[in-house]
């Protein structure tokens, strides 16, 4: 088999981890519920910005993600608690705070708002429902420690890169027809959603629980 062909191989295996842990299925419903005042072109502006983020946060994980782990002496068992314990955190805020929606965001100061927007975009949108845990440790899994040429690592990459184009093609259509669609069902679905992730964030917990040998795997 030719290098063409094992990089083939290598991008659709990447292409079909990474769609299902770093896909729009979580941040979709987030990033229509949290921007749903935010005036359109803001709303383009964070979609864009949080692609960026969580790419730039996915490459650094590719071609470095195990080495860094390794110098911090951070066990997988351990990483996979603190990130659902982030995970889980985020999904309480979602679902007790009442902070979905700042009415008074049309009146912000313009500079004041854009800030929001960048701020919304780094978290939670790239940071934990783009780059999710389950993400981060599939990239790390994923990622190769040749130099930066190999053909494995520009596969993985170049589905990074698709992946991350088809959230923000969601996004774009989310902010292009979010008026369609009544403020309370987004309210009602983030909590749901908030719900679901709390489930999810305690799943990664008992999973780097079982690794660490603490509690019996399932």
């Amino acid at each position: 088999m030719g290098a063409r062909e094992l990089m083939a191989d290598e991008f659709w295996l990447a292409f079909a981890s990474l769609i299902v842990v770093m896909g729009p299925w979580k941040a979709g419903i987030v990033y229509a519920e949290k921007t749903a005042l935010f005036p359109l072109h803001l709303r383009r502006i964070i979609a864009a910005a949080a692609v960026i983020i969580a790419f730039a946060i996915a490459l650094v994980f590719v071609l470095i993600g195990s080495n860094l782990v390794a110098f911090f002496h951070i066990s997988d068992a351990a990483f996979l608690v603190a990130a659902g314990l982030l995970l889980l955190v985020f999904a309480i805020r979602m679902v007790i705070l009442d902070e979905h929606h700042d009415a008074t965001v049309e009146a912000v100061d313009p500079e004041e708002l854009e800030s929001r927007a960048y701020r919304l975009a780094a978290y939670p949108l790239a940071v934990p429902l783009l780059i999710t845990p389950p993400g981060i440790v599939t990239l790390v899994a994923l990622s190769v420690e040749e130099d930066v040429t190999d053909w494995n690592t520009i596969a993985l990459i170049g589905a990074i890169i698709v992946v991350l184009l088809f959230d923000l093609i969601v996004f774009l259509v989310e902010a292009r027809w979010h008026d369609v669609i009544a403020k309370e069902i987004w309210e009602i679905a983030g909590r749901i959603l908030g719900v679901l992730l709390a489930g999810f964030g305690v799943t990664v917990i008992i999973q780097g629980l079982q690794l660490a040998g603490i509690v019996p795997g399932g």
